[in-house]
C-alpha cells in the first residue's frame, strides 16, 4: 500500500530522500491511527462484499475478534466462528446460560439502534487490542447449567384446590382419561408438581407442563373440565401467558399505522389470534416490529411457512418471535448463578432497596429502587440491568455490521430482480424487432409481387 501524503506538502519540494521517507512514514501511520474509524469500517464493508463475503447470523458470532486498524485496509476482519447450544429455537422456559461466550444482548434484532457512525465515535488509539478483554468472564455454575436444562419450555397452567394434600398421580390420570375419552385427544405433559406458593395455608395448587405447543393450545382453549379431580373440587386459576412457541413478528409496520384497525383485519383474515402488540425498544420507544399471539400453532406455523402476512392489502414479512432471555437469580443475596439452597449469606437482601436483613418480611422497606448489582433504580432482580452483559464496542460493530450487510444483501436481491426484468425486456424487444423485420420483408415482397404482376 502507498503512503498517503499530507497535502501541505509540495511533491516537488527538495528534500532528502531519508527525511521525505521518514516524514511519509511518520505521517502516513498517524493518519492511520488518527483518521475516522468510520472510514475503515467503510472499506472493511467495501472489500468483504467485493468478495461476496457472506455475513452469519449475529447470534452466531464470537465477540472475542480483534479489530485492527492497519489490517482494514488490506483484508476485512473476519469474526470467528463458535458452535453455540444457542442456535434451538424456541428458548427453554426463556433462559439462557450464564456464559460469557453465550451472552448476547437481549433481542437484539428487534430493537431500532442509531447510526454506525455513532457507535464509532468513541474509539480510540486502544482498539488495537483484544476486546474480548473488556467482557467480563463469568464462571457457569452448575446450579446454572441444571437451572436452563431443568427448565419447563411453557409456562404452567396452575390448578387451585381447597386442600392442603393432594395426590398429584390420581388428579393427572384422571385428567388424561378425560381429555382422552371426551375430546379424543392425547395430552402430553413434561411434568407437573404441587406448590403451596400463593395460597392459603389450607389451599394447594398443581402446576401442569406441557410438552408441545399442541396440548398448550388444547388447555389454553375453552374447553370443559370436570368439576372433580381425584375428588376434589378445583379452579383454574390463571391462565398462562401466550409462550414465544406461539407468536410470531411482523416487520416494516410504518409508525402511521392504526394498530386498532390493524389487529381488526389480522383477526377477520386469521383465526385463532390473541393479541396484536407493537414491541418498544429499550429506551421505551415505538418500533417497527409488531408482535401477534396466537391461541393456536397451526394458523401461526403456516403463516411462517409462507414468509409473509397480508394486512388491510399490504404484505409484511414475518419471522420467529426470540423472547428475552433470563438468567438464574437467588431470591436470598439476588447474586447470579445459584439457587437460594446454595447461598452462602446468612442475611436476605431485600431486591427493592438491596439493604441485607436477618428477616426479611419485617423490616421496614424505604421504597427507593436500588440494584445490588449496578445501583440503578430498579429493583435487584430486573431482568433489563445491565450487570454481567458484554457492553464492549465490539458488540455494537458486530451488530451494525451484520445489519449494514443484510441490508447491502437485500439490495442486491432487488438489482438481481431488476437484472432479470431488464433482461426479459430486452428480449421481448429483440423479438418485436424480428417480428417488425419479417413483417416489413412480408410487405416488401407483396409489393414486389404486384409491381411484376403489373
Amino acid at each position: 500500500m502507498q503512503p498517503s501524503r499530507s497535502p501541505s506538502i509540495d511533491p516537488n519540494c527538495s528534500l532528502d530522500i531519508p527525511q521525505r521517507q521518514q516524514y511519509q512514514d511518520k505521517t502516513s501511520s498517524s493518519d492511520l491511527i488518527n483518521s475516522d474509524p468510520s472510514a475503515n469500517y467503510c472499506q472493511c464493508i467495501h472489500r468483504t462484499t467485493n468478495e461476496n463475503y457472506q455475513h452469519s447470523n449475529f447470534h452466531q458470532q464470537n465477540y472475542s475478534w480483534r479489530y485492527h486498524p492497519f489490517r482494514s485496509f488490506i483484508s476485512p476482519v473476519i469474526p470467528k466462528k463458535f458452535s453455540s447450544f444457542q442456535n434451538v429455537y424456541p428458548l427453554p422456559g426463556n433462559v439462557t446460560m450464564n456464559d460469557s461466550s453465550a451472552d448476547v444482548h437481549p433481542i437484539a434484532g428487534h430493537y431500532d439502534e442509531s447510526p454506525l457512525l455513532q457507535q464509532t465515535s468513541n474509539y480510540t488509539d486502544t482498539q488495537t487490542k483484544s476486546t474480548s478483554s473488556n467482557i467480563p468472564s463469568t464462571k457457569v455454575t452448575d446450579e446454572a447449567k441444571r437451572y436452563a436444562e431443568s427448565h419447563y419450555p411453557f409456562p404452567p397452567f396452575i390448578l387451585h384446590f381447597k386442600r392442603s394434600k393432594i395426590n398429584n398421580k390420581t388428579i393427572i390420570d384422571e385428567l388424561l382419561n378425560y381429555c382422552k375419552i371426551n375430546y379424543s385427544f392425547d395430552l402430553e405433559l413434561a411434568g407437573f408438581r404441587s406448590s403451596s406458593i400463593r395460597s392459603n395455608d389450607n389451599d394447594c395448587n398443581l402446576l401442569l407442563f406441557v410438552e408441545n405447543s399442541l396440548s398448550f393450545s388444547f388447555l389454553f382453549s375453552n374447553i370443559t373440565l370436570p368439576d372433580k379431580l381425584g375428588g376434589d373440587i378445583f379452579t383454574i386459576d390463571r391462565q398462562p401467558a401466550i409462550p414465544p412457541q406461539l407468536a410470531l413478528i411482523i416487520t416494516n409496520v410504518s409508525y402511521k399505522t392504526n394498530l386498532n384497525e390493524f389487529e381488526n383485519d389480522l383477526k377477520v383474515r386469521y383465526e385463532n389470534i390473541a393479541r396484536v402488540i407493537r414491541l418498544k425498544n429499550k429506551n421505551h420507544y415505538d418500533t417497527k416490529l409488531v408482535k401477534v399471539e396466537f391461541s393456536s400453532s397451526k394458523t401461526r406455523d403456516d403463516i411462517l411457512i409462507n414468509g409473509s402476512i397480508m394486512v388491510n392489502y399490504i404484505r409484511y414479512d414475518v419471522k420467529e418471535f426470540l423472547p428475552v432471555a433470563t438468567i438464574l437469580i437467588c431470591s436470598n443475596c439476588m447474586g447470579l448463578g445459584h439457587f437460594r439452597k446454595q447461598c452462602k449469606q446468612s442475611d436476605s437482601t431485600c431486591k427493592v432497596c438491596g439493604e441485607h436483613y436477618q428477616e426479611l418480611k419485617k423490616h421496614c422497606c424505604s421504597g427507593t429502587a436500588k440494584c445490588v448489582h449496578c445501583g440503578g433504580d430498579h429493583n435487584s432482580n430486573d431482568l433489563q440491568c445491565k450487570h454481567n452483559i458484554p457492553t464492549g464496542d465490539a458488540t455494537g460493530i458486530m451488530s451494525k455490521l451484520d445489519l449494514i450487510l443484510n441490508s447491502m444483501n437485500n439490495i442486491n436481491n432487488v438489482i438481481g430482480d431488476l437484472k432479470q426484468r431488464t433482461e426479459q425486456i430486452e428480449e421481448w424487444f429483440n423479438d418485436k424487432r424480428k417480428s417488425n423485420s419479417k413483417t416489413e420483408n412480408g410487405i416488401k415482397a407483396l409489393q414486389l409481387g404486384n409491381i411484376r404482376h403489373e
